[in-house]
């Protein structure tokens, strides 16, 4: 009985100290090497983005896991430090930056593009309008979703900067008077 209640409270401790790394992993980070700079964010504990890419995420054992591959990691201070195909990254932890409000989104955008001008205009935190078509969409952090298209975006001064899925570039909205 008694190797049986140890065997719980180890267990218990390990899942313990897993569950507190899994919250100092909340957040941005950002690595810079000499082939360039690698942004990783852990959303939750457990979703993230690689450059923009998102992925499901467990710990154990001092490992990230995703799909099934396993990535050592460590922090020293205001470091993680993560083990990639043998190869030690440093990623520094970024001050968390605020999501862009619903109330810059608010209003109408347009863009110019080879196919001609396009308009987007949101109406609240629930729905948009895209070149005369009425959609309902979910927002979360620097992403909106509609239909299942998971869309990133940011601010550069006045103007919204938007990522379609799948591509690596974002797309320069300007604000509209109405």
């Amino acid at each position: 009985m008694k190797a049986i209640l140890i065997s719980f409270l180890l267990i218990f401790n390990v899942l313990c100290l897993n569950a507190q790394t899994d919250k100092k992993l909340i957040g941005s980070w950002q690595s810079t090497t000499e082939y360039g700079t690698y942004d990783l964010k852990f959303t939750s504990e457990t979703e993230g983005e690689y450059d923009g890419e998102s992925f499901i995420y467990t710990i154990s054992g001092g490992n990230i896991i995703v799909d099934y591959t396993y990535y050592p990691y460590s922090f020293q201070g205001d470091i993680l430090i993560t083990t990639i195909d043998g190869v030690n990254y440093e990623f520094k932890k970024l001050a968390d930056k605020k999501p862009v409000d619903s109330e810059r989104l608010t209003g109408k955008w347009q863009i110019e593009s080879e196919s001609g001008t396009h308009s987007l205009k949101f109406f609240s935190d629930t729905e948009l309008e895209f070149n005369g078509e009425y959609y309902t969409y979910t927002r979360k952090d620097s992403s909106f979703t509609v239909e299942y298209e998971k869309y990133f975006y940011k601010m550069e001064g006045i103007n919204l900067m938007i990522r379609p899925p799948g591509e690596v570039e974002y797309r320069k909205f300007f604000p509209v008077e109405e």
